[in-house]
């Protein structure tokens, strides 16, 4: 119960003990909707549900999916848009989730700033045209807010390449600039830090790369939350084909960035972005390197390991067996 609590908090939604109803969870509908699609996707990567709930499964118009998925990827491929697998996977089975939540009266809701934002951007024509495909119509998705929803959704999880210049990233000149702000306030922090890496020509033919991340990262803190947790993220097993000191790098900025945007940082595209970026780059390097023949020696007892070069003094006093 705890770890659920937990998992709910991230996503922004309070689980409270109401007199005669048991336990009842309060939350924006758009956080709640995360979080149950979250949970059932879980089940696409060959992971059972401990206790399953068919009450809950059956929220999901699952005899929809396959097709909402092809038909909202023929429009996205036909878009300047591009998402990852797990992304296509997860709005299709919101889409596929909605028609119930519209039966229950479950609203959306959306400051009038936000909605101006959305409907100006790029995303909302897609979403539109997603919305008028044959399957899709009929979940029943009519009202603005629920448009603006899909809009959203589609702003958070799209990719963002900058490096591909055939393909606009659609990116507000206002969100652009300040992060272009965020990068520079970063590369000064850690160059007066006397991380030399960061005032490398190597890490600066990275810019753009780094650019990108963190215009994704802004996309998700401005449309939704960085730190709501995720059951599945297909980078699982990633990070041991990165270098310690990749990942030490790539703790050291998601904790600046922590600081700076005060939230906590759980996107794991993110993360895995950032090591890709300084293990690139942290291999071009040139270090001088001097084999060295070494033995690991242990005398059998908890802290008598230690590592010496072969035919040494130390090697000599130990008796192996």
């Amino acid at each position: 119960m705890a770890w659920a609590s937990k998992f709910l908090e991230s996503h922004h939604i309070k689980a409270k003990s109401a007199p005669g109803k048991g336990l009842c969870i309060f939350g924006k509908e758009q956080e709640i909707r995360s979080a149950m699609v979250e949970v059932f996707c879980s089940q696409y990567h060959d992971i059972e549900l401990l206790y399953p709930v068919d009450e809950f499964t059956d929220l999901f118009e699952t005899d929809l999916y396959e097709d909402i998925r092809h038909e909202m990827l023929k429009v996205i491929r036909e878009s300047d848009l591009t998402i990852s697998d797990l992304s296509a996977k997860k709005i299709a089975t919101y889409l596929t989730l909605v028609p119930e939540r519209i039966k229950k009266g479950a609203e959306l809701e959306f400051a009038e700033d936000m909605k101006n934002e959305l409907r100006n951007s790029y995303e909302f024509e897609v979403a539109e045209k997603i919305l008028k495909q044959k399957t899709v119509r009929q979940t029943g998705i009519k009202d603005e807010n629920e448009i603006l929803n899909l809009t959203r959704m589609l702003l958070v999880n799209k990719d963002v390449d900058l490096r591909n210049t055939r393909v606009p990233p659609h990116i507000s000149p206002e969100l652009y600039r300040e992060t272009e702000e965020l990068l520079t306030e970063m590369n000064q922090f850690f160059r007066k830090e006397n991380s030399s890496l960061f005032s490398s020509s190597l890490y600066e033919q990275y810019r753009s790369d780094m650019l990108s991340i963190l215009l994704k990262l802004q996309l998700q803190r401005r449309f939704d939350h960085l730190d709501s947790r995720h059951f599945i993220s297909y980078t699982e097993t990633g990070e041991n084909n990165y270098s310690p000191a990749a990942l030490e790098y790539t703790r050291k900025v998601i904790g600046w960035l922590e600081d700076r945007c005060r939230q906590k940082i759980r996107r794991p595209d993110l993360i895995r972005g950032l090591s890709s970026i300084f293990h690139y780059i942290l291999k071009q390097i040139p270090f001088d390197i001097q084999k060295m023949d070494l033995r690991y020696l242990w005398q059998g007892r908890p802290g008598t390991g230690m590592i010496c070069p072969h035919g040494s003094p130390a090697q000599k006093k130990i008796r192996l067996s």
